[in-house]
């Protein structure tokens, strides 16, 4: 289900199961508020995100569930991410301005900012939300609370508040990755720029890890992070069994 260029829409309560690809795209939409979304896909299912944020302004998602094999929730830049436009110019490719509340994601590849390539995304508040832990998820696919950038980027993410977060068995609970990169070196080599990334909150955040590690923090060195908060977290390493 796709919605672009939309002011002041409602969308649930509404049931959506098995798609073909993501859930519900929202690209450039305005006043968007999506009540009460029950998405329910394999765990394994490739592509099948929640809900992707494209651009726009004050959209939120609220009292959902998601099970899927993929991102949760993403918020990305608006345009096209390999345009001459976005690259030279990343401030008016932008994204942002949304609110997720009360959201529970099961499975699936964690609540995430990115991946951005060209472009800025700012002032996102993902707040009282459960992640869990999933058998699709690897450094690439960590289930937690995670902001993606590609190496060789231009732009920013910043004034980005995680508050409230149960985990519940995810690989990477807290993650930024300057340096996103699935494809493998070929798909993004390193160059002399990167994305900036500052002014990121993780507040009152409480639970236990799968296998890995309770956060892991790679920005790249090309423009190291900055302004990043913990406050009030608490969560057990991976040999604590609940």
């Amino acid at each position: 289900m796709t919605f672009r260029s939309v002011t002041d829409i409602r969308v649930g309560p509404l049931r959506m199961k098995d798609p073909p690809n993501h859930f519900m795209q929202c690209s450039d939409c305005h006043g968007l508020r999506v009540d009460g979304l029950e998405a329910n896909a394999p765990p394994w299912s490739p592509n099948t995100d929640g809900i992707n944020f494209y651009g726009g302004n004050d959209q939120s998602i609220r009292n959902s569930i998601i099970d899927n094999g993929d991102d949760c929730v993403s918020v990305v830049p608006n345009e096209d991410p390999h345009s001459f436009q976005c690259e030279a110019h990343p401030e008016t490719c932008v994204g942002g301005n949304v609110l997720i509340e009360n959201v529970t994601c099961r499975n699936g590849h964690g609540i995430s900012i990115g991946s951005v390539r060209h472009g800025t995304v700012r002032n996102v508040t993902f707040r009282n939300i459960t992640i869990t832990g999933g058998i699709t998820q690897g450094k690439y696919a960590t289930g937690g609370a995670r902001i993606k950038c590609y190496p060789n980027g231009t732009g920013s993410v910043y004034d980005v508040l995680y508050e409230d977060i149960d985990v519940q068995g995810a690989k990477f609970p807290l993650q930024i990755q300057g340096r996103y990169c699935p494809g493998g070196a070929k798909s993004c080599p390193p160059g002399p720029t990167a994305i900036k990334v500052f002014n990121i909150t993780f507040r009152r955040i409480n639970g236990y890890v799968g296998d890995r590690k309770v956060a892991d923090f790679d920005c790249d060195p090309e423009a190291p992070c900055t302004g990043i908060a913990l406050e009030d977290v608490h969560l057990q390493g991976p040999s604590w069994n609940p």
